[in-house]
């Protein structure tokens, strides 16, 4: 098989980045120059879009709940440039505005409810520490992460309330 027949047969597979494609086309035992040209090839024909293929990965990251911090990471790992990944970004965002604090208290929200509350009606330092611990590993900074576990707290605080009705007095 020749280099753009393995190049075709791979992007067949499923979209891939022009790093992932070059490395498989190398680990096939291709030529440098060949696979290169095979990418530019690919890239050329519109077959191999790195811009095209970050904002998919946000909108399939967003889905899972991961933050914009892990997005980028993981798109560098795959070997897309930097500049590409914030350009894609800010296009994405623009068309998709996203809240990241409404998205890392999706993820939260499930972990937590009104009976976790202390006698206070605050959430304690242990659980916030575990919220804000899942958080930081689905890629979201710290500010993002002290808003959303502040919004889950009153978001609980506010739902005890309604569930106990006004204390008396």
């Amino acid at each position: 098989m020749n280099v753009m027949e393995l190049a075709a047969k791979r992007l067949a597979s499923g979209r891939r980045t022009e790093k992932e494609l070059y490395d498989h086309l190398l680990k096939k035992g291709a030529d440098p120059r060949e696979a290169a040209a095979a990418v530019a090839s690919f890239r050329e024909d519109g077959y191999l879009n790195d811009e095209f293929y970050c904002r998919d990965y946000f909108r399939i990251a967003l889905e899972k709940g991961w933050g914009k911090q892990r997005a980028f990471r993981e798109l560098e790992n795959r070997g897309v440039r930097r500049d590409v990944i914030e350009e894609a970004w800010e296009t994405y965002a623009e068309e998709n505005p996203v809240s990241e604090t409404d998205n890392a208290y999706r993820v939260i929200a499930k972990m937590a409810g009104t009976e976790d509350l202390d006698e206070s009606g605050r959430l304690p330092d242990k659980l916030k520490a575990k919220l804000a611990r899942r958080l930081y590993g689905y890629g979201y900074g710290t500010a993002v992460i002290y808003a959303a576990v502040d919004l889950l707290a009153e978001e609980l605080y506010k739902e005890r309330a309604a569930e106990t009705g006004p204390e008396e007095e």
